[in-house]
């Protein structure tokens, strides 16, 4: 009994001691804590710090639950610090009972890690003198590509830049609300480096001067300084514009007009131009319209608003009715005064020199030189004018000419004046026409008064002398119109000289037995001479190296008998006689005459046909040299004999066409010469041997410096003909078309010639020519060339070009490449060697942009080893091509750019209907980019075949080892070596295929690669890649590549071209 009680004491002891703690038993069982084996452990300092709740799983029953309640402990941890951590999790399940675990934690120093230095803040000063809203450049040494998040100028952060903008270059737009000269610091940059925003602290400032550019009112007129400007007013044609520049639209690029290239009149009938236009004394030249079917045609369509003070040159005009240089149609009482116009005018009805049509208004003070010819109503200076009538009745507003003085040559049928063709409710005074009509006489219109003496006591009386230069009135010569400061002169065409060529002495019995007339014309007016009457006879064609101021004719004579025949040269406004000298024929050995002096070389221009020998260096610096061959091309032989022509010297912008020859003719050779010490600084088609070349030049070298707007050379500033073994080592400069030998080879050819140039210019600029739509064999350039569009090392734009190569540092914005910038011809068997770097699109290594509208453009056999930088379309070898045929190329070096950057090529498009192709080509090296990077191409639109890439890839979204975004058509028998690393989309072959075909694309399965992988591609192994039979089997030949080292473990090499090899990784 007594154990029977003990037992139960115990059990009674047992049980309640055991109530308190059974439900946290049960708990102990129902809750379960463990640590995520994903999550990740291992830091860099500097790293961002997580979620370190992300790192435990909590369970109940079995069942994933909310993390509610569990205590996370980390204050051990310090991502700052390398070092081993702990953070450690609890979670209370009551009673002191706690569910615990650990995780360990390692942070680490950062493997690699280049902070961005600050390098200069910069803005578009031309912008910033023209615009009231301003860009910004703030340039970074940026390697790693952080994200930068905002900069603080004058303590204001921005965070918004604009599209073009890169990890290396921000550009922000601000708008200036005031102007003058204005003070910017910049101090501040933030930047996110994983995540967390660090700071760079800067302390840079500029001064700028913000030009006001005017509110569109009368007293604060919108100020236009170029043709992108002006071309805006039909925008707001109620507006009020000033000039701030002389406007050339030759330079305006086409794509600006309308689609087939014409100008656009500002103001139609509905809305004409109702504003005014100070031309503040400056020109607009090259209007150009060319629609015979269209009406309402001039710089004008409708005019009714105010233009003055406006030079306005060479305007060509083509159409159908109310045509004129200044305006189609002008009505409501406009005026237009202190104009002076030059050009041609065509069309059928209402057709004027300055207006097709006035209705009103006031038109004075103006001087034309325009021809014009029509059918009806056809005008030197207006093609028909009437008054406006308003109501009441009586309220009439008259079109009012007063003192306008028109020299152009007039042609019509009906109604034809030389002032105005239909003249009906006008109003005169002062009106002259000096020029040329042709019209039947019944049908002519008002043609102004003559001019006699009472006008000259009319001008003196009325002193007019604000906006007519009276001085030349003391002679009994017409005044002259004032625009601004100078003064356009419209006087007599006097005459100066009248002299014979060197071919004067003919000879009898020659079957090609003509001479050269030419007329030297006093013609500061700048007047078209239609004709010249010689020995009763009128001769109206000239040769085409004739000005208004020189007339160049040929006359062809079969003489009769020797001896002096006088030829006599007369018009209206002189009188002259020129005796031609008639002999025998003389036959004898061609002698070279020797040339020891500076009048032994001055004297060839009165022997261009001559032979002649330097026997002795010359020096040009003392002397006032005027380019040999001007009225007549050098047709001779100049044999240098490898003395010099030092010194030749010119310093003056507005001089054109100057060298030491004017122009070298078909059968002229210029040989074994050297050019030293030239200095020549000019306006365009400057060239120190010669401004033309249509002959052969041969072993000369050329020193010096040149300079000039547009066709500049140190050796020829155009060339139509042969340039062999010419050597140059000069500075050029200039703004278009600018080369370091040749400013533009037309059709001419470029054989084994080298530069050695710092060429600078904006557009269509290179090392040994600008422009070449020749043929350039067998020549290099080297040197510094730099630009804006269209920039290579050998040539800015064109192409033709075979056995060439450039070793250069080549820099520019757009289309931009080592050999070539545009590229619309053939290069083969080419390479480039150095540094090309672009801040806009269209970057390569080679070539910077492939595009032609007529055909494919073969590119075969060239290569480049450079280092390239750029912005879009940037790749090794072409950076755009739109429809070249890329086959046997290479790359080796470093391409960086933002977007479609590849090794090969950046972008391979099509154009029109020819697609782009690449076939038996590769790249090596380290291709880097933001978007769309690839091995061989950043994005493919063409097809591509039998071609692998080597190079290592980095980038961020669309990034592949061969391909970054695959966008049509097909690639196919390609493969892909290198280290592939990118965040989105990124693909050992390709990073992304949005749409196309692909067969046969393989990448090497020991590729090292990083980032969201896909799928596309077969896995190749080491083995297979050092099997000739794996090349075979998947289509490259045996006739384009060499095998020879492929079972040591390299990679096959391309036949015919000079390369390394290179080493397949094991």
């Amino acid at each position: 009994m007594k154990k029977i009680g003990f037992l139960f004491v115990v059990l009674l002891f047992v049980f309640a001691g055991c109530f308190p703690s059974k439900p946290n038993e049960e708990e102990k069982e129902e809750y379960e804590l463990s640590i995520d084996s994903s999550f990740q452990t291992n830091y860099e300092v500097g790293d961002a710090k997580p979620n370190w709740l992300d790192a435990v799983i909590f369970k109940r029953g079995g069942q994933e639950i909310e993390k509610l309640g569990i205590l996370v402990d980390d204050s051990d941890v310090n991502l700052k610090i390398a070092g081993t951590y702990e953070v450690i999790f609890k979670f209370d399940l009551g009673n002191n009972h706690f569910l615990t675990k650990t995780l360990k934690i390692v942070v680490s120093e950062p493997k690699e890690e280049i902070i961005m230095k600050f390098l200069s803040f910069e803005c578009d000063v031309q912008n910033a003198n023209r615009y009231d809203l301003v860009t910004f450049r703030i340039i970074l040494d940026n390697p790693q590509a952080y994200e930068i998040v905002s900069v603080k100028i004058n303590s204001f952060k921005y965070s918004e830049f604009k599209e073009e903008s890169s990890p290396n270059k921000i550009l922000i737009d601000l708008s200036m609300a005031e102007g003058g000269l204005l003070n910017f610091e910049l101090t501040e940059l933030q930047y996110k480096v994983k995540q967390e925003i660090r700071y760079l602290r800067i302390n840079s400032s500029i001064t700028i001067d913000v030009f006001d550019p005017g509110d569109g009112t009368k007293e604060n007129p919108y100020k236009i300084f170029t043709c992108e400007e002006f071309d805006q007013i039909r925008n707001e044609l109620s507006a009020h514009y000033i000039l701030m520049n002389d406007l050339d639209f030759t330079l305006y690029d086409a794509n600006e007009f309308e689609a087939d290239g014409n100008w656009e009149p500002l103001g139609d009938e509905n809305t004409p131009f109702s504003g005014s236009l100070n031309g503040n004394g400056y020109t607009i030249r090259n209007i150009k319209i060319n629609q015979p079917s269209r009406d309402y045609l001039g710089l004008f369509g409708y005019l009714s608003g105010e233009v003055y003070d406006l030079v306005l040159g060479d305007v060509s005009i083509i159409g159908k009715d109310y045509v004129g240089a200044v305006a189609g149609y002008i009505k409501e009482n406009p005026a237009l005064n202190r104009l002076y116009i030059t050009g041609n005018v065509w069309g059928e009805n209402n057709v004027g020199g300055v207006a097709g049509k006035v209705e009103g208004g006031i038109v004075f003070d103006l001087s034309s030189t325009v021809n014009v010819t029509g059918k009806n109503n056809v005008g030197g200076i207006v093609g028909s004018s009437i008054a406006s009538f308003y109501l009441p009745p009586d309220d009439i507003i008259y079109t009012n000419l007063e003192y306008i003085f028109s020299f152009g040559k007039v042609s019509g049928l009906t109604a034809v004046g030389g002032i105005v063709g239909n003249f009906i409710g006008a109003l005169y005074h002062g009106t002259y026409f000096f020029g040329r009509l042709e019209a039947p006489k019944e049908e002519l219109g008002f043609n102004g008064t003559n001019w006699n003496y009472q006008d000259l006591i009319i001008f003196k009386s009325f002193k007019l002398s604000r906006y007519w230069d009276l001085s030349p009135l003391e002679n009994n010569c017409l005044p002259k119109v004032k625009i601004k400061d100078s003064t356009l002169t419209q006087e007599d065409i006097r005459l100066i000289s009248v002299e014979a060529s060197a071919q004067n002495h003919l000879y009898l019995d020659e079957s090609f037995n003509y001479f050269i007339i030419c007329v030297e014309l006093g013609n500061t007016g700048g007047l078209a001479v239609d004709s010249v009457i010689i020995n009763g006879e009128e001769y109206s064609l000239f040769e085409e190296e004739s000005t208004t101021e020189r007339i160049i004719i040929k006359i062809e004579h079969n003489p009769v008998e020797s001896g002096i025949v006088e030829y006599k040269i007369e018009d209206i406004f002189f009188k002259s006689k020129l005796p031609v000298v008639i002999q025998k024929p003389k036959f004898q050995a061609e002698v070279y005459k020797k040339i020891s002096d500076l009048n032994g070389l001055d004297a060839i221009r009165n022997h261009l046909n001559g032979c002649y020998e330097l026997v002795s260096d010359l020096d040009l610096s003392e002397s006032d040299w005027q380019p040999l061959g001007e009225d007549q091309s050098f047709g001779g032989i100049f044999n240098g004999n490898g003395n010099k022509i030092s010194g030749l010297y010119l310093e003056d912008e507005g001089v054109e066409r100057f060298g030491l020859f004017f122009r070298i003719g078909s059968k002229g050779i210029v040989k074994n010469l050297v050019l030293e010490d030239f200095y020549l600084k000019g306006l365009n088609y400057i060239g120190g041997l010669s401004v033309y070349n249509s002959g052969t030049i041969e072993n000369v070298s050329v020193y010096g410096e040149f300079f000039g707007y547009s066709n500049v050379g140190s050796l020829v500033g155009i060339n139509y003909g042969s340039v062999n073994n010419c050597f140059g080592e000069v500075k050029v400069s200039g703004t278009y078309k600018i080369g370091g030998l040749i400013g533009i080879n037309s059709d001419g050819l470029i054989y084994s010639s080298e530069a050695n140039v710092q060429v600078s210019g904006k557009e269509t600029v290179g090392g040994l020519t600008g422009a070449n739509f020749g043929t350039i064999d067998s020549s290099f350039a080297s040197g510094t060339i730099t630009g804006d569009s269209r920039v290579g090392g050998l040539v800015g734009t064109g192409g033709k070009i075979r056995n060439s190569s450039a070793l250069a540092e080549v820099y520019g914005k757009d289309f931009v490449g080592g050999l070539v910038g545009k590229c619309s011809l053939s290069v083969s068997y080419s390479y480039f060697l150095g540094r090309v770097e672009g801040s806009g699109t269209g970057i390569g290594g080679l070539i910077g942009h492939v595009v032609n509208e007529y055909g494919k453009v073969n590119i075969f056999y060239s290569y480049a080893n450079a280092d390239i930088v750029g912005g879009s379309d940037t790749g090794g070898i072409v950076g755009r091509n739109e429809n070249g045929y890329l086959k046997y190329c290479y790359f080796s070096g470093n391409v960086a750019g933002a977007t479609n950057v590849g090794g090969l090529v950046g972008v391979n498009l099509h154009f029109k209907d020819f697609l782009s192709h690449i076939e038996n080509s590769y790249s090596s090296g380290t291709i880097q980019g933001n978007e769309n990077v690839g091995g061989l191409v950043g994005v493919n639109a063409g097809i591509i075949e039998c071609s692998f890439s080597l190079a290592n890839v980095v980038g961020v979204t669309n990034v592949g080892g061969f391909l970054g975004l695959q966008t049509g058509e097909e690639v196919k028998n390609s493969f892909a070596s290198g280290n592939v690393t990118g965040e989105v989309k990124v693909g050992r072959f390709i990073g992304h295929l949005n749409s196309g075909k692909t067969f046969n694309i393989f990448y090497y399965e020991n590729q090292i690669i990083q980032g969201d992988e896909n799928s596309f591609g077969i896995p190749v192994t080491y083995t297979e890649l050092k099997s000739e039979d794996w090349y075979f089997g998947i289509g490259f030949s045996t006739n384009v590549w060499d095998y020879s080292l492929v079972e040591a473990g390299f990679f096959p090499k391309l036949i015919n071209l000079e390369q390394n090899c290179i080493k397949i990784p094991s």
